[in-house]
């Protein structure tokens, strides 16, 4: 069964993702830890390595496209298995839980 590949959590602020260049192609072999794609914060660019391993069988999230943690960018798996035909699809969990930022106290 073909495997959804989420955008990970890059960073504790980092919502917005630009997708600037996948590094692999589909069809490519992905083994796991390897740099898949390449990506865009607002405060660097990043390359994101795979935590799956087998054939990139089709890619979800094009390049310039803008996804946020938790969404589905493609899929792994093995070849010749068949996966959905969809749209980068939303996690309900998307975005990253919000962080309280602490108390600021002026130092006297």
């Amino acid at each position: 069964m073909a495997q959804e590949m989420r955008m990970p959590p890059l960073g504790q602020t980092t919502e917005d993702l630009k997708i600037l260049r996948w590094l692999m192609a589909e069809g490519d072999e992905v083994k796991l830890g390897e740099d898949l794609v390449e990506v865009e914060t607002d405060k660097a660019n990043l390359t994101v390595e795979s935590f799956l391993a087998g054939t990139l069988l089709k890619v979800v999230a094009a390049e310039g496209e803008v996804v946020q943690v938790g969404d589905l960018v493609a899929y792994v798996g093995t070849p010749g298995e068949t996966v959905p035909d969809a749209d980068v699809t939303r996690s309900a969990d998307s975005k990253p839980p919000a962080v309280s930022k602490p108390a600021y106290y002026p130092v006297v």
